[in-house]
């Protein structure tokens, strides 16, 4: 798992985790120059980030955009959520393709196209996603020094749970977890290309993401 930097002109960065085994017209939010107080800043960039989330999924799901909410803990909790920190956690939510499953409610990981995490502060959005790096860097060491005995039973679920693949970053409050598969994507590119639509959706014109590969 080597690291690999996409620019979007370097502004500020966050953090995008991929743990991924398969196969690898763009949308921008525009930045706005608003002379505000902080608060009402930071709500307006929450609206504009949470109204791209919600964008890029009518953008791939169209009329088959199905809306999520979960209780966590709860009896709708996917073995997903257990490797994001609860400190803070506030909220899940996620969209989905309501053709997919058919007939059942759905309940794993591929049967979802994007979760949204809510924290209660960006600095516990940020606990979260540096927790899921250090996983991601010890298996990253694993691999090349051939320790996986030495593994623990969480980074162990982490791995197995997420061998066909996913997107996860943070910005704000909150961290995205972008769903990815050994199948074809949903807009029939690459997932590669794929990505880059949803970063597109995600981030303003000057900024710049880092990414764990």
């Amino acid at each position: 798992m080597g690291l690999k930097k996409r620019f979007f002109l370097a502004f500020f960065s966050f953090l995008v985790l991929i743990a991924s085994s398969c196969s690898s017209p763009e949308l921008k939010i525009q930045e706005e120059k608003l002379n505000a107080s902080p608060d009402v800043n930071t709500n307006r960039s929450i609206e504009i980030l949470l109204s791209g989330i919600s964008s890029f999924s009518e953008y791939v799901l169209k009329e088959n955009l199905r809306f999520h909410e979960f209780t966590f803990p709860g009896s709708d909790s996917l073995k997903h959520f257990m490797f994001f920190s609860k400190s803070g956690l506030t909220r899940i939510t996620a969209y989905s393709d309501k053709r997919y499953p058919i007939a059942i409610k759905p309940t794993n990981y591929e049967h979802f196209t994007v979760f949204i995490f809510e924290y209660s502060t960006e600095t516990k959005a940020k606990y979260a996603i540096n927790k899921l790096r250090k996983v991601s860097l010890t298996l990253s060491k694993t691999k090349s020094e051939n320790l996986w005995d030495s593994v623990d039973a969480f980074t162990k679920d982490f791995h197995f749970s997420s061998k066909s693949g996913g997107l996860i970053c943070q910005k704000d409050k909150y961290v995205f977890s972008l769903v990815e598969t050994c199948r074809e994507t949903p807009l029939r590119g690459t997932w590669l290309e794929y990505e880059d639509i949803f970063m597109s959706f995600v981030l303003s014109e000057n900024e710049t993401t880092e990414i764990l590969m």
